[in-house]
């Protein structure tokens, strides 16, 4: 070979491995990766003495063909290599793209199954308070009055019976017909009725909406308690309720106390 074209084999040789190192810069290579690759061509290239220039370019691009092969498969099967040492490739910021959409919207989802099992759970709490509380409405004494089932009781002519002497007294009440009021309490209770009815009532002016009433419990001192709530304001909106206290005495029942509360 002639000393020219030795020079121009050896200056194309030199300028393929600059193209390699600076396509090697591109993919963002580890400093340590590139200059072993580097050091590893110009080995090779520097031992090897070529017989012809056809030769020795095959070989280089077998070189780049394989290496573009094995960056496609590592971009594919590891994506973190990929990210981390080729990050300038268009395909390995569209996957990192694609990924970091992915997390996103998994911890939407999983902010949004929180969100469904506060629901869930909240449901499931109101669906109990509905069983433990059976709500109807009914007929006493004439009014149309929600009934709320806070006890076991299951006589259920006994319960009509007293939920309709509270309503009465207090109709008798709101009429300001004391001694009507009197015929369905104990006689000391029918007292205090008289001299202090303010303290049953909050008008006096027959307006009186009764929006709840319980059925009866029976204390274990043989008490029954009924629990009615009524309204009296222009408004329709300030409802109270009155806690009713009965006992039986001579197979009769009277209304022994009867207390305002919130």
């Amino acid at each position: 070979m002639k000393i020219k074209d030795k020079f121009d084999f050896e200056n194309k040789e030199l300028q393929t491995v600059n193209r390699l190192t600076e396509y090697g810069k591109n993919f963002q290579l580890k400093e340590g990766v590139r200059e072993m690759a580097a050091k590893r061509i110009i080995n090779n290239t520097t031992k090897r003495k070529p017989k012809t220039k056809i030769a020795f370019i095959p070989s280089f691009a077998t070189t780049i063909i394989l290496l573009i092969a094995v960056l496609s498969v590592s971009v594919l099967v590891f994506p973190d290599v990929a990210v981390k040492y080729a990050s300038a490739l268009p395909i390995v910021r569209e996957l990192a793209e694609k990924d970091d959409d992915v997390n996103e919207l998994t911890g939407r989802l999983d902010d949004m199954q929180d969100q469904i099992s506060e629901k869930e759970s909240a449901i499931l709490y109101l669906e109990a308070q509905l069983k433990e509380l059976e709500i109807k409405i009914k007929e006493i004494s004439k009014e149309e009055i929600t009934e709320v089932i806070t006890s076991d009781n299951t006589d259920e002519a006994l319960n009509i019976q007293l939920q309709t002497l509270v309503v009465n007294f207090v109709k008798a009440m709101y009429r300001a017909d004391y001694n009507e009021a009197a015929k369905f309490c104990t006689t000391s209770f029918a007292v205090e009725v008289k001299a202090n009815p303010q303290y049953i009532i909050m008008r006096k002016d027959n307006a009186v909406v009764f929006t709840q009433i319980t059925n009866i419990a029976r204390t274990e001192d043989g008490v029954y308690l009924v629990f009615l709530r009524l309204n009296d304001s222009s408004d329709g909106e300030a409802d109270y309720q009155i806690d009713f206290e009965i006992i039986e005495k001579d197979g009769k029942y009277f209304i022994s106390f009867a207390g305002m509360n919130a």
